[in-house]
């Protein structure tokens, strides 16, 4: 059968190629991968950049994303490629991924920095914390000839307890206050007291460093009778960064002491004790008497000026 020449042929639809059947898609489809790619790959890092310390992943997979997609979507403008609103998603979920890593880091940083001070942050006064927890700052090394082979036993006060300390007023030798049931009042303190105490027991042994002795007076304001020691712990912080306990004493008999350790105090019954540090003599810059009690953690201290 014979073609008439003068029948004129439809024309190719837009976009097939020369001698094709009009039916195959553009140039695009790789590229419109890319644009899948770019959101699968920002709805994963969405998916971990909430977390702390792993959130970081989020952020770096949310910024592969945003370049990916924008890669895409320029690609697509210039008619290289399909999917520019998959492109778009891309970099919208991506850039989501990005905020939320940045804030799931900065939150991971804080719950480290909150988690390495979790310890030392604590009230260092607190019923029933060992002073082992906190390690010694920068200790002082005792005398060569120290036979008790003792050791510098001051530990740092964290900022935050400083500031608290700061915070309470402070008061002077001869000043009472409540402590819970008792009240207690600094009578002296003795900055320079090895010679009182060596006095006092020739048994007891010199100091490592420099003996300080605290004495005070203790009454019993409650109704139940009290232990002369129960119910408070006595500290000496010095130079506004370290604390010493009690137990850096070794001497066991100090001047204005009880004789009797497990004395009660009878309700309004009061008498005297004393107190002994063994701390450097580089320590003594800024002496106070810290005073806590122990039957209520919450309770603020009692700070008297030692200097």
């Amino acid at each position: 059968m014979s073609t008439n020449p003068y029948v004129e042929k439809d024309p190719q639809p837009p976009g097939a190629e020369p001698g094709g059947d009009g039916l195959t898609s553009g140039p695009g489809g790789p590229t419109s991968a890319l644009a899948v790619v770019a959101l699968v790959i920002a709805v994963l890092s969405v998916l971990v950049a909430w977390i702390p310390f792993v959130g970081v992943l989020g952020l770096l997979g949310g910024l592969a994303a945003v370049v990916i997609g924008f890669t895409a979507r320029r690609r697509a403008r210039r008619g290289e490629a399909s999917g520019p609103g998959l492109a778009l998603a891309g970099v919208v979920v991506g850039a989501v991924a990005v905020l939320l890593g940045i804030g799931s880091t900065v939150l991971g940083f804080w719950l480290a920095d909150q988690g390495s001070f979790s310890v030392d942050e604590e009230w260092a006064f607190e019923v029933g914390q060992d002073d082992a927890r906190v390690p010694p700052v920068d200790p002082v090394p005792p005398p060569a000839d120290d036979e008790l082979g003792r050791e510098d036993t001051g530990t740092p006060l964290p900022e935050e307890e400083r500031d608290a300390l700061a915070d309470v007023p402070t008061l002077s030798v001869w000043d009472p206050a409540a402590v819970g049931p008792l009240q207690v009042t600094v009578k002296a303190a003795n900055l320079r007291a090895d010679a009182a105490i060596q006095e006092a027991n020739e048994h007891n042994p010199e100091a490592a460093y420099g003996y300080v002795l605290v004495n005070l007076d203790v009454r019993n304001d409650g109704t139940e009778p009290v232990g002369l020691h129960e119910g408070y712990e006595v500290h000496l912080v010095t130079n506004n960064q370290v604390r010493y306990a009690p137990q850096s004493c070794a001497a066991s008999v100090l001047p204005g002491s009880q004789v009797e350790p497990d004395l009660e105090l009878e309700p309004t019954e009061e008498t005297f004790t004393a107190v002994c540090f063994d701390v450097p003599g580089q320590r003594l810059g800024d002496v106070h008497v810290v005073v806590t009690d122990t039957t209520d953690p919450g309770a603020p201290p009692v700070v008297w000026d030692a200097n």
